[in-house]
């Protein structure tokens, strides 16, 4: 008994080894290729578990069965290999239902023959019990073992490990280490199980692959916690560039296309274009790249899409090999219309009013600078117009009718200036109008035309409303040398109006 448990050792820790990788990964599921991961360290501990009993079994019969038993895992450890390295590597367009259910075919079939084997001996042609040199099952395995399930076997394998490869390359430093244990653990478990199947090599009759399975499970225990696998999921650079929002197109030394990204795809409308030249795919965006004089150079362009203006953002820059010698170029395009809309309004929210759309009292002030540098050769006039009884519309009405009040006043006063004053709100209900190369009639002259304007019922909101203002004027350099001064007398003049009109 004490042989059986030596001999039982090396599957049992296989065992082990997998049961606690499949209830790690299984904890952390939510990272990619950790469900995939749980799958496939599962079909091990399975192969294992059943090659524990097999090992422990005195009688031929049972560790017929035991050995049967073991298809559970081994035949879905390859795709389930293959899908885990799918899902680790972000490659998830491969694993599409019409892609993944044909996997399962074989496998399928495999565990089918497998439990009905006796009829067929399409698995094991035949079996037979050794005692020397010590107990074992003999196996000689079926035409559907050797010349579909193998090849099958070791082709989904393979498959999965070339794409461990392209991620090692394409992956950063702290990933690689991942990817190589895996691939190392990879490369072990199938140089044993390759000598039991391919080369014959069975010493004392023993299948290899448990002792493949418990090196490689150690490597792996170690991954999981030294080398951060699933704690940390691999991200290839072309995940990135597959998934980045913008258009992204690159170029050989001679323009011709030798890789875009879906959005850049969007952009041409075209599928057929790798290894055509970029004047003939995007004519549109040809005269940055023809103009382009250094190594990077950004243009904005704009386009009618859909009948609708849209603002390209292109950016063409040269990609250069470690050496320094230019390899191509890449283009980015980058959709800025809502951006520059944005800038558009925060600089005209800078300096206008956002409700009246006139000017705020920060550009009435830089106007003012500018007027009053060029005074003495040009008088410059200030009205400073308050409404009357403004409060009252407020609380009769609302501050809706009171905000469309403002907007009212405000085009009353742009429709009584002449073409090149100004007319600021500087909060509330307070307004100025800056005239330039104005005196006191052209002033008075403005007033006037305020008050007739005013006069006039306004209809607004359903509502029709008599609104008055009260007015001051203010000249320069008479009444003050700046905007400051200038406001000062100006409202002292609107508040002798305003008791003028009580």
């Amino acid at each position: 008994m004490r042989f059986y448990l030596l001999l039982a050792l090396v599957p049992a820790i296989a065992a082990f080894a997998s049961a606690n990788a499949m209830i790690f990964a299984w904890q952390r599921r939510e990272i990619p290729g950790a469900r995939a991961f749980s799958l496939f360290a599962g079909s091990v501990f399975i192969w294992c578990f059943f090659t524990v009993f097999e090992y422990l079994s005195p009688a031929e019969a049972a560790r017929i069965t035991f050995g049967k038993l073991q298809y559970l895992g081994i035949t879905l450890l390859p795709v389930a290999w293959l899908i885990f390295t799918l899902r680790y590597t972000h490659n998830d367009a491969w694993l599409r239902r019409k892609n993944v259910v044909p996997l399962f075919i074989i496998p399928a079939l495999n565990l089918l023959l497998a439990a009905t084997d006796p009829l067929h001996g399409l698995i094991w042609s035949s079996t037979s019990f050794v005692t020397e040199p010590i107990p074992a099952l003999s196996i000689e395995h079926g035409l559907w073992f050797n010349y579909v399930m193998i090849p099958y076997q070791y082709s989904i394998l393979l498959t999965g490990v070339g794409v461990l490869l392209y991620a090692y390359a394409a992956s950063s430093a702290i990933y690689r280490r991942q990817t190589l244990i895996l691939l190392l653990a990879t490369f072990i478990t199938f140089v044993f199980n390759a000598l039991y199947i391919v080369a014959g090599v069975t010493p004392y009759g023993l299948d290899l692959t448990p002792v493949g399975f418990a090196i490689s499970s150690i490597m792996i225990q170690f991954g999981l916690f030294k080398a951060r696998f699933l704690g940390l999921a691999p991200v290839s650079y072309r995940t990135v560039f597959l998934n980045t929002a913008e258009a992204v197109i690159l170029l050989d030394t001679r323009n011709n296309i030798v890789d875009l990204n879906p959005p850049a795809y969007r952009e041409c409308d075209e599928t057929k274009v790798l290894g055509r030249a970029f004047h003939d795919v995007f004519p549109v965006y040809n005269p940055v790249l023809s103009s382009r004089s250094a190594s990077e150079v950004t243009q904005t362009i704009k386009l009618t899409r859909r009948q609708r203006s849209v603002l390209k953002e292109v950016k063409v820059r040269s990609l250069r090999s470690p050496g320094g010698q230019q390899v191509g170029s890449v283009i980015i395009i980058r959709d800025v219309t809502f951006e520059k809309t944005q800038q558009e309004q925060l600089k005209r929210f800078a300096y206008l009013d956002s409700l009246t759309g006139l000017f705020n009292r920060r550009q009435l002030e830089m106007s003012a600078e500018q007027a009053l540098r060029s005074s003495d050769q040009w008088p410059v006039t200030l009205l400073y117009i308050d409404l009357n009884q403004f409060k009252a519309i407020n609380d009769t009405y609302g501050h809706a009718i009171g905000d469309a009040v403002l907007v009212y006043v405000a085009q009353c006063l742009k429709a009584c200036i002449r073409d090149g004053d100004i007319v600021a709100r500087l909060g509330g209900d307070e307004f100025v109008a800056l005239l330039s190369r104005a005196n006191q009639s052209v002033a008075w002259a403005t007033r006037h035309r305020l008050i007739e304007k005013f006069s006039q019922p306004a209809h607004i909101e359903g509502y029709h409303l008599q609104i008055t203002a009260s007015i001051g004027i203010a000249c320069h350099p008479s009444d003050g040398n700046d905007l400051g001064e200038l406001l000062s007398y100006a409202d002292q003049r609107m508040y002798q109006d305003k008791k003028a009109q009580r």
